[in-house]
């Protein structure tokens, strides 16, 4: 059996709302206080991911458990794309790039690599093929 977790953050996001303490550090290196909190906020999804992970292996659940990490589009201005084209808000690569990494060990190889592109209508029937459903879906 598989399991899926759908778990939606507001972060990184507006209100740049995060503890002080993921944000000091980046304060200190001199980042704006907006980036300083994007980045905690990033910080802080990492920290409690791996929490997650570590739960679904307490409970033994990591192999069957299908996990997906993505966003919903690009930065806004004034931070970091990766040399990309624009931000948030248009249809440059800079506003639409996004990562997306799924994990389900004993399933899928790690460190692969796919330069298909993929939009996030494709997620759905991905996941079905993936837990073998055969049963038809209805959307709406």
């Amino acid at each position: 059996m598989a399991y899926f977790i759908y778990l939606a953050t507001n972060a990184p996001h507006d209100p740049l709302e995060i503890e002080d303490g993921y944000v000091e550090y980046y304060r200190q290196k001199g980042l704006a206080e907006p980036v300083s909190r994007v980045y905690g906020m990033v910080e802080n999804i990492d920290d409690n991911l791996g929490r997650l992970l570590t739960y679904l292996d307490f409970l033994g659940l990591d192999n069957d458990t299908i996990i997906i990490f993505l966003s919903d589009h690009g930065p806004s201005s004034g931070r970091f794309n990766a040399g990309f084209r624009s931000h948030k808000g248009n249809v440059y690569e800079g506003g639409i790039r996004l990562p997306f990494f799924i994990r389900w060990r004993c399933h899928i190889q790690a460190g692969v690599k796919i330069g298909q592109v993929a939009a996030h209508i494709d997620i759905l029937p991905t996941l079905l093929d993936l837990c073998r459903n055969t049963r038809p879906v209805e959307i709406g």
